[in-house]
Formats: structure tokens, sequence, C-alpha cells
């Protein structure tokens, strides 16, 4: 279970977490493999992306925080850094704003100590525990999720 207090994802702890990997699937799911602080593999699974960017990605990925918004508090900033246009945009951005925003949106900010940003749209958000075997088989090929209950 994801809990969430103003905007920052406290549960589970995602803070000081080393993202491992970025897996991204042909029906609008991005995956993103978090090993934390305790040794507890994750993943961040995000359904229904619309629009992904991951900047700096490099060995040894931390996370500092990890952010959501939604409907009239999406943040404009990160909204603006998703599709890759300048801040306050006066063209695109406000239109962008109120569709993201009547059509059930969320945004989730990934914010580095070091290494990898991340600004999803997307659908829905969940953070579930996985094992990194199973997002690779040892074949190379890709394996599934595994959902928890």
């Amino acid at each position: 279970m994801v809990v969430i207090e103003n905007r920052m994802v406290v549960e589970p702890n995602v803070h000081d977490a080393q993202v491992m990997g970025i897996m991204l699937e042909k029906n609008g799911r991005a995956v993103l493999a978090l090993e934390g602080a305790d040794g507890r593999v994750m993943c961040l699974v995000m359904d229904g992306v619309v629009r992904l960017k991951a900047d700096d990605f490099r060995q040894g990925n931390t996370l500092l925080s990890l952010s959501v918004s939604e409907g009239a508090s999406l943040d404009v900033g990160d909204v603006a850094e998703a599709y890759g246009v300048s801040h306050p945009d006066q063209g695109f951005l406000p239109q962008a704003m109120v569709k993201l925003a009547s059509e059930g949106f969320i945004v989730v900010h990934m914010s580095p100590s070091y290494g990898c940003s991340t600004v999803c749209i997307c659908r829905d958000m969940n953070v579930i525990e996985c094992s990194l075997s199973s997002l690779i088989d040892s074949d190379g090929s890709k394996g599934g999720v595994a959902r928890g209950p």
C-alpha cells in the first residue's frame, strides 16, 4: 500500500533507494526497479503512461524523494518538464493542464540525490514488492511484474 502525505510518498520508504533499471512495456506501463536502503527490492509501476522523461541515468542512482500530484494540484513545472516545454508556456501548457486534470491523470516525479531524475504522466501508480529476476529471465527475455495482493 502506498501512503502519500503532502504529495510525497512516505510508505514504502523510497528515500536513498537505488534505481536499478527502467522497463517500458508496449501496453503503456513503465516499471522502475528500486532497491531500498534496507535491501528490499520494489517496483514502481506506472500504468497508462502518456509521457515519461528520465534523465541522467547512471550507475548508482540514488533516490531522494518520490512525489505525486493530481487534479487541481498537478505540478505545472513537472508537466512542462515531461513535455519538454518551457514554463510558463502560454500556448500548449495551460490547455494540457486542464486536459490532464479533467481526465484524471497523475504526475509522478522522482527526485534524485544522485543520478536519474524521472517525471511521468500516467493514470495510476503503485509500489509493489518484486524481484529483479521476475523482470528479466535468466535468458534475457522479459518476465512479468509480480503483482502484490
